[in-house]
């Protein structure tokens, strides 16, 4: 009775476990977005659109200036979210699902309201609903193809292998964290929401109308430059 009862408080935990790790990287995700629109100057009222207050996990500084830096390490923090949120239940991407939606209606993004040379972004917006649909395929499949930029001898190489590296440490230390904190506790203890104030359904609408926009193109969107293929340019300033 006792192996019974003690079994069943670790599956408890681990699903406690398993949820607090998925939205920590979904909220580190969206951090990063955040950042590549602050970047690219899209809203010139995007620090007071913006949701997260504190950029607490993000502390590299090449970024600044340059959008396509942000918008590679977006892609890399899309990549290892993918590859936890897979493997995890539907009942915990739908509720982070709703998150997303909220955090659409909370910035006021639109359709209407994206700028022709912010194209990118539709197509990220778009890929966070495919990895929380338990898909996401697209961005693992540009990863697993990716062309070398660099020199695999050049200083911007090792830099960029450095940076890969600490993304990866730091998601698997944050796990290991995670889990020692949640000894005893169960996915109830676990709170996913109240980080931004917008409306689910709304933003479920504004997501739709965003998406309806580039219906078709997706596949021929590029995360990062692509072996044996031309990269194609989008950005249509």
């Amino acid at each position: 009775m006792f192996g019974n009862q003690g079994n069943q408080q670790l599956l408890e935990q681990q699903t406690a476990y398993n949820k607090k790790v998925t939205y920590d990287m979904f909220m580190i995700t969206m951090e990063w977005l955040e950042k590549c629109i602050e970047i690219g100057g899209y809203y010139p009222d995007w620090e007071q659109r913006k949701q997260i207050r504190n950029n607490l996990t993000i502390e590299r500084q090449d970024i600044y200036g340059n959008l396509g830096i942000a918008e590679d390490s977006f892609s890399t923090q899309l990549l290892l979210f993918q590859s936890v949120a897979k493997t995890k239940s539907p009942a915990i991407r739908e509720e982070i699902k709703k998150e997303f939606y909220k955090w659409v209606s909370a910035t006021g993004i639109d359709a209407n309201n994206i700028p022709r040379r912010a194209e990118k972004l539709k197509h990220f917006l778009y890929e966070i609903n495919e990895v929380l649909e338990g898909r996401g395929d697209k961005v693992r499949q540009d990863a697993n193809n990716e062309k070398p930029t660099l020199s695999s001898d050049s200083p911007e190489y090792m830099q960029q292998l450095l940076s890969l590296f600490s993304n990866a440490h730091n998601a698997s230390r944050g796990e290991i964290e995670a889990e020692n904190s949640l000894r005893g506790k169960t996915d109830r203890d676990i709170k996913v929401g109240g980080s931004f104030k917008g409306g689910d359904e709304q933003g479920e609408n504004a997501y739709n109308r965003i998406t309806n926009s580039i219906a078709g193109q997706h596949n021929n969107f590029q995360f990062f430059p692509q072996q044996e293929q031309r990269p194609k340019e989008w950005d249509l300033r």
